[in-house]
């Protein structure tokens, strides 16, 4: 996209004629998707380079070599000592060409202000972009709001009211959610919920920060009365029921609000069977999964896998045989699911694996697990760790001598664990 863009650039610079109306929507398409993936690639001031470069190249049509232009697009030009970034937009070349071009592209290029620091350039963008222009710009008061978010003061409250109702939309109030979301302000989520919901502005997202708001915050009293009204005014904004909306979206909400809010708001009202519900929920959710040939999600797997915590075979409350084995096999299916989705490469779920299956007995599985992971040089310590222990249960001297050479290769000490296995 941005060799596109900047040949395009070329182009429009050699020519003669004005830049027609298909001109500029080429050029807005092209600037928007490589100044997008300069930011994709944190360089935000490459971003703000080739803009400048597009605003000079559509101002100045006189002739010049390729060289020349290639070195001033690339900061060659050995007669300037300044670095690219400090002297990027200091004429107005570049405000022509944001008032011409649409609101895509004035987001990105605010969104490049900040994500480099340059707060009072992103302001100053969108106040002299905005002059004598009757367009409603959403993407840009959205990017704006970010600027005013980051410099920690209540400018965003008034720009806020300011705003024109064409300009507000959920993506005005998630913005801001997020940022005192991620600042751990509960009050201000709640606040900024409230107006939206005031605007019709509400969305999925924006409800489950108000949730997760409502979680972390100091109420004594009452969450699940306010929890369940947030579910209300989402569950409508979709049409969904209240329950099928909270089943469908169960380990979204569990990240959001935790366990023990998500499975009352699922009605496992009894603690002693709740995590039991939560896995019938979880088996449930991968064999569907299965069924229509889609990838299951990593929550419900994790869950499944978690089995030797909920069952254990040697605990306070032992389980069958027969019941045991049940619980290994939906594990090990658990297993094939996450291979298929990539989760399987990840240390955490086969760390969990391995510790439910030696919890459930399944030492020849836990062997099996462990030798996998070997074969593909994936160092999943604690699994492996598990497979030695498991090894010397059963007196598998081969994947004994295996997984302890593998685990000292790794730069693991195993005298410790070889005398907690003997």
């Amino acid at each position: 996209a941005m060799n596109r863009i900047i040949e395009t650039c070329l182009l429009i610079r050699r020519g003669n004629e004005s830049t027609s109306s298909e001109s500029l929507i080429l050029v807005e398409r092209g600037l928007f998707r490589a100044m997008s993936h300069c930011l994709d690639s944190k360089q935000s001031t490459a971003a703000l380079h080739l803009f400048k470069y597009a605003a000079k190249a559509l101002k100045h049509k006189e002739q010049e070599s390729f060289t020349k232009r290639v070195l001033n697009f690339l900061g060659g030009d050995r007669r300037s000592r300044e670095k690219p970034s400090d002297i990027i937009f200091e004429t107005t070349d570049y405000m022509d060409l944001a008032k011409q071009l649409g609101d895509s592209v004035n987001s990105v290029l605010i969104d490049s202000y900040n994500t480099s620091g340059k707060m009072e350039g992103a302001r100053i963008h969108f106040f002299e972009s905005k002059e004598d222009c009757s367009r409603v710009m959403v993407q840009s008061s959205n990017s704006i709001m970010t600027s005013f978010l980051q410099s920690d003061d209540f400018e965003w409250t008034d720009f806020l009211d300011k705003l024109s109702a064409e300009c507000l939309t959920p993506s005005t109030f998630l913005t801001i959610a997020r940022h005192f979301s991620d600042i751990g302000d509960c009050q201000q989520v709640g606040e900024i919920y409230n107006k939206a919901r005031s605007a019709g502005c509400v969305s999925e997202e924006l409800g489950l920060i108000a949730m997760k708001a409502v979680n972390e915050s100091e109420i004594s009293k009452g969450k699940m009365t306010i929890l369940r009204k947030i579910v209300r005014d989402v569950s409508n904004l979709v049409g969904m029921s209240e329950t099928d909306w909270i089943s469908s979206n169960y380990w979204n909400i569990k990240g959001y609000v935790g366990f023990h809010h998500a499975r009352l708001l699922m009605k496992w009202n009894d603690p002693k069977t709740s995590q039991k519900e939560e896995l019938l929920l979880a088996v449930s959710e991968m064999r569907k999964c299965v069924k229509k040939g889609i990838l299951t999600k990593n929550a419900p797997l994790h869950c499944i896998v978690k089995q030797g915590q909920l069952f254990s075979a040697v605990g306070e409350f032992p389980i069958s045989e027969r019941q045991a084995m049940a619980a290994i096999n939906l594990i090990l299916e658990a297993c094939v699911e996450a291979d298929r989705s990539g989760l399987f490469n990840d240390y955490t779920f086969t760390a969990e694996v391995a510790k439910s299956l030696r919890g459930l007995r399944g030492n020849k599985q836990c062997i099996s697990i462990a030798k996998a992971l070997i074969s593909r040089k994936l160092k999943h310590k604690v699994a492996v760790e598990e497979g030695i222990h498991a090894a010397s249960e059963e007196r598998d001297d081969d994947a004994f001598q295996l997984f302890v050479n593998f685990y000292e290769k790794s730069g693991c000490n195993s005298s410790d664990l070889l005398r907690a296995s003997s």
